[in-house]
Parts: structure tokens; C-alpha cells; sequence
């Protein structure tokens, strides 16, 4: 689940959480126009930051997880009585820069991956 902060009238610049140099230096350019942040011609002085994860979908853990509900004879009782397991794994995560100018072109979101 995605955090929300809304920033207070009385919040200040300084109060914020910080990147420092190197955490800038390491995401690197902009995924959409692929440029740093000091490189377009109009100041990007707001970005984001995304963790994005690929993620591949389990079929034996599925296959598992439909056998319980089908034996239970209900997706809630398996919930509680089931194994429980992981029916999804992430096997690629990526720290990403983009523009907030750049972000409505955000097109191709599997070209992330890549480079």
C-alpha cells in the first residue's frame, strides 16, 4: 500500500526527509527523457522516486492455493486455513528517477528493465 503524506501549511523545506548526493548521483537519469536532473532546460526541481518491482506469478503456488479453496469450498476458509504462501515473486527491483514535466509520458514502463 502506496503512504500518502500531505504536507502541513507549517511544514518547512528543512523538516522533510532528504536525499543526499550520492543517493542522487545513483538513480541517475530520467527513465522518460534521459536526462540528469540538472540537465533540462527548465530546472526540474520536483521529481519521483519509484521502486519499481517485476514480478512473476507462482503456478505451482497458484495451482496450491485453487486446491485449497476448491477443498474448503471457500476462497475466505482457505485464507485463514490454507498454507498461505507467496503466490507471486519478485525477481526484479529497480530504483527509479522521473521528471514530474516527464511523468505524463510515462509510457513504457517495461523499458525500465531494460538497460
Amino acid at each position: 500500500m502506496v503512504e500518502k503524506k500531505k504536507i502541513s501549511t507549517t511544514e518547512t523545506i528543512d523538516s522533510m526527509p532528504g536525499l543526499k548526493m550520492k543517493q542522487l548521483v545513483e538513480l541517475g537519469k530520467c527513465i522518460v527523457c534521459r536526462k540528469k536532473l540538472a540537465e533540462t532546460s527548465e530546472p526540474q526541481l520536483t521529481f519521483y522516486v519509484l521502486d519499481v518491482q517485476r514480478v512473476l506469478i507462482d503456478p505451482s503456488a497458484m495451482r496450491r492455493r485453487i486446491g485449497e479453496e476448491m477443498m474448503m469450498g471457500s476462497g475466505m476458509l482457505a485464507e485463514v486455513m490454507g498454507a498461505n504462501e507467496d503466490l507471486a515473486k519478485v525477481f526484479t527491483t529497480k530504483k527509479v528517477l522521473v521528471h514530474e514535466g516527464c511523468a505524463g509520458n510515462l509510457h513504457h514502463l517495461a523499458l525500465i528493465f531494460e538497460e
